[in-house]
C-alpha cells in the first residue's frame, strides 16, 4: 500500500487530476471566460476553497491541461521514423498531428481553438508546445535544403504548412464537415490533406536548381 508519505502524494496527483477533468469538461462546455474556480470545486463536490492547495487559478489548470496535451503530441511526432526522404518525413509528421487532433479532440480543442473569451485571458504558449513548432520548422528547412520545397521564408512556410493542417483538424474536431456524407468523409479528409501538402513540393528539376 505504500507509506503515509506515498499515499498521500498519490492522492494529490489523484485530486489534481480529478480537477483537470472537471476543468476540461467545463472549458469546452460553458467557455474558458464564463469557468471559476468555485464552478471547477463544485463540479467535483470539492470546497471551492481547498481547490486553491493544487491550484492557484483557472489559468493554471488550462496551462496545465495543455501542457500534458503538448507533451502527448511531441512524442507521437518524434515517434515518427526519421530515416526517409525529408518530404515524406513532412508528409508523416503531418499525419501524425492529424490522428492526435482525431484521437483528442477535447485536448486539441484547449490547446489550438478555445476561445480565452478577452485578449486578457491571453497567455504564452506552453514550452511543450514551443517545442513542438519548432520540429515544424525544422522539417520544413530539412525540405527546403533537399530542394523539394521552395526557399520561401521559413517562417512563413511553416505558418502556411500548420494552417493547412490545422484548418482540417479543427473542421473535424468541431464536427463542421455535415455537408460531406458521413461515409465518404475519411477518404476526402485524407485527399484533402495530401492535395494542401503536394501543393507546396517543388517536382520540376530546374525549379529545384533555382531554389538552392
Amino acid at each position: 500500500m505504500g507509506s503515509p508519505v506515498q499515499r498521500r502524494q498519490r492522492e494529490k496527483v489523484e485530486m489534481r487530476q480529478r480537477i483537470c477533468d472537471a476543468a476540461m469538461k467545463i472549458f469546452l462546455e460553458e467557455g474558458f471566460a464564463k469557468a471559476t474556480m468555485r464552478r471547477i470545486a463544485s463540479e467535483i463536490e470539492y470546497a471551492p476553497g481547498a481547490i486553491y492547495s493544487y491550484f492557484d487559478d483557472k489559468q493554471a489548470v488550462l496551462t496545465e491541461l495543455q501542457t500534458t496535451g503538448f507533451a502527448r503530441l511531441r512524442a507521437l511526432l518524434t515517434a515518427v521514423p526519421a530515416n526517409r526522404d525529408a518530404f515524406d518525413h513532412l508528409r508523416a509528421l503531418g499525419r501524425a498531428y492529424l490522428r492526435f487532433a482525431f484521437d483528442n479532440p477535447e485536448y486539441y480543442d484547449l490547446m489550438f481553438i478555445m476561445d480565452l473569451g478577452s485578449p486578457a485571458a491571453e497567455h504564452d504558449a506552453p514550452r511543450p508546445g514551443l517545442d513542438t513548432y519548432d520540429l515544424l520548422r525544422q522539417q520544413v528547412k530539412r525540405c527546403q535544403d533537399a530542394g523539394s520545397m521552395p526557399r520561401y521564408d521559413l517562417e512563413a512556410a511553416a505558418l502556411a504548412l500548420w494552417s493547412m493542417v490545422h484548418g482540417i483538424a479543427a473542421l473535424v474536431v468541431k464536427q463542421r464537415l455535415g455537408m460531406i456524407p458521413e461515409k465518404v468523409r475519411p477518404m476526402l479528409v485524407d485527399a484533402a490533406y495530401e492535395f494542401g501538402l503536394e501543393g507546396m513540393r517543388l517536382r520540376n528539376p530546374a525549379v529545384r536548381r533555382r531554389a538552392k
